[in-house]
C-alpha cells in the first residue's frame, strides 16, 4: 500500500516508507482520475470482482479530505478482449465501468514514479538553517555557493570509510584538519566540493516491491564499500550513508544509517566519496610576502647555488662564487606571488610519501630548493620563532592535463603533489 499526505511544504510519502514525494506527480495523477470517465457499464453487479482483475489485487485509489473520502479500482481489459477499455469500480456502487485504457494507463503507471527522487537528502537536516541565514539578509536568496558555505560551517566533523580506509575531517572554525589516517591542514575548497556533491547525491530509483524484502548483504551493505558521518556542531548526526554493491553489478546500493529503506544510487558522484585521504590536503604550499625572503639555496647537479639579502632590495650570491644577484628577476621570479614561492599552489595532491618515490623520480631529486622567509608578527607569537623555511624537492617531468609539469615534495612532507614547469624553469636559473 501507498499512502500519500499533503501539507504546508506539500506531497510526502508517509507509506510504504517516508519520504518527499514529488508534488508534479501527484497532481498529474489527480488530474488524470478527474478525467477519467465511463465509457458505458459493463455489468451493474459481480460477485467475483478478481475474475476481472478488479478484488484485492487490483489497483485501488483513495482520494479522501478533511470531509470525505471516495475510491476507486482499476483493471486492464479483459483477457482475450480486443477492447481497448479498461475497467473501474467504484466503492460504494454496484456497478463495473468501461473507461479509457490509456488514461488507466497513464495512472498506473505514475504509481512507480511517485518515490523517484532527485536527491538522496543527506544535508535536509540543515536546510532550515539557510531559510534562517536567508531571513537575516533580509529575505534575500542565497546564492548556490553560499549555501554551501552556510552548510559547510555548519558541519564539525565528515568521516569517510571507503576502500583505502577511513578519513577524518574536523571542522576548528578558522580552517578544517584532518587527523585520520594523517594529521594535516585540510584544502578547504576540498570541503566546499565533497559537501556540493554530498548534498547531490542522487536517488536513481527505490527498490521493486520484489527486492523489498531482500538482505543488507544481497545489496553489499552488510559489509559496504563506503560508510559516510557527518555531525553538527551540537555533535548531532546530520547523516549516517551507507553504500554498497552486489558482486558482479554495476548499481551501487545505498540506504541512510536511521532508515529501512534502500535505495539504487546514481553513480555519477560517488567517486568522490571514495578518494585517498591526501585529496583533502591543502594545495598552498608556501605563502607569504616577496619582501619577507632572506635567503634561497638551489642545489641541481650537484652545485648549491645560494642567494642573500643584503641592504635595502639588494641580494647577493653567496655559493658558489660571491656576486651581486639580480635582485629584480628574483622578486618578479621565485619569490613572486603569482609564479613563485609568494604563494606556490600545488595543481594536484598524486600520492603519499610513503609510495614508491621512484615513480615520481624523488628518490632521487632533480633539484633542491630551499627558501627563508621572515614570519609575521602574530605567527611568531604561535610557533616562538623569528623565521621559517620551506624546501621543496622536485622529481620527474610528465604531462599533466595536457601541460608540462614536475612531480613535487617538501622535504619533511606527507605527500607528492604536482608543480606547473613554469616554475621549476625558475629554479634552474642563475641570478
Amino acid at each position: 500500500m501507498w499512502f500519500f499526505s499533503r501539507n504546508a511544504k506539500g506531497w510526502n510519502i508517509e507509506e510504504p516508507f517516508s519520504w518527499p514525494a514529488d508534488g508534479g506527480v501527484v497532481s498529474k495523477l489527480i488530474q488524470k482520475s478527474i478525467e477519467l470517465r465511463s465509457l458505458g457499464i459493463m455489468a451493474e453487479s459481480m460477485n467475483d470482482l478478481d475474475s476481472v482483475g478488479l478484488g484485492e489485487n487490483g489497483v485501488k485509489i483513495i482520494f479522501a479530505t478533511d470531509h470525505s473520502e471516495f475510491a476507486i479500482k482499476l483493471a486492464p481489459p479483459l483477457t482475450g478482449s480486443a477492447s481497448a477499455k479498461g475497467l473501474s469500480f467504484c466503492e460504494g456502487r454496484k456497478q463495473i465501468f468501461f473507461v479509457n485504457d490509456q488514461l488507466r494507463k497513464d495512472i498506473s503507471k505514475r504509481l512507480v514514479s511517485f518515490y523517484r527522487k532527485k536527491y538522496l537528502g543527506t544535508l535536509d537536516s540543515l536546510e532550515p538553517l539557510l531559510s534562517s541565514v536567508a531571513a537575516r539578509v533580509k529575505g534575500k536568496k542565497l546564492t548556490n555557493r553560499q549555501q554551501i558555505m552556510v552548510l559547510s560551517r555548519a558541519i564539525k566533523e565528515i568521516s569517510i570509510t571507503n576502500n583505502y580506509g577511513r578519513i577524518r575531517l574536523l571542522n576548528e572554525k578558522i580552517l578544517w584538519r584532518g587527523i585520520s589516517p594523517e594529521k594535516f591542514i585540510a584544502d578547504f575548497s576540498e570541503i566546499f566540493k565533497f559537501v556540493a556533491i554530498t548534498r547531490e547525491l542522487r536517488v536513481r530509483s527505490f527498490l521493486s516491491p520484489d527486492e523489498y524484502n531482500k538482505s543488507l548483504g544481497y545489496y553489499g551493505l552488510d559489509n559496504p564499500l563506503i560508510k559516510l558521518t557527518m555531525t553538527g556542531l551540537d555533535g548531532e548526526y546530520i547523516t549516517r550513508l551507507l553504500i554498497g554493491k552486489r558482486s558482479g553489478n554495476k548499481t551501487f546500493f545505498a540506504k541512510l544509517n536511521d532508515s529501512k529503506e534502500v535505495f539504487k544510487l546514481s553513480k555519477d558522484n560517488v567517486s568522490v566519496l571514495n578518494r585517498r585521504w591526501y585529496k583533502y590536503y591543502q594545495k598552498s604550499i608556501s605563502s607569504f610576502g616577496v619582501k619577507d625572503v632572506i635567503s634561497l639555496k638551489i642545489t641541481r647537479e650537484g652545485i648549491q647555488y645560494l642567494y642573500k639579502g643584503t641592504v635595502g632590495d639588494a641580494w647577493q650570491m653567496v655559493l658558489p662564487h660571491t656576486s651581486p644577484a639580480d635582485a629584480m628577476a628574483l622578486y618578479t621570479g621565485l619569490f613572486s606571488k603569482k609564479r613563485g614561492f609568494g604563494e606556490l599552489i600545488a595543481l594536484d595532491i598524486v600520492g603519499e610519501v610513503k609510495d614508491d618515490l621512484s615513480s615520481f623520480g624523488l628518490n632521487k631529486p632533480k633539484i633542491i630548493a630551499v627558501c627563508e622567509y621572515k614570519l609575521p608578527a602574530y605567527a611568531k607569537a604561535y610557533i616562538k620563532k623569528n623565521t621559517a623555511k620551506v624546501s621543496i624537492e622536485i622529481g620527474l617531468k610528465f604531462i599533466y592535463k595536457g601541460k608540462p609539469a614536475y612531480y613535487a615534495k617538501l622535504t619533511n612532507g606527507k605527500v607528492v603533489f604536482v608543480v606547473d614547469k613554469e616554475f621549476v624553469d625558475l629554479l634552474k636559473n642563475k641570478y
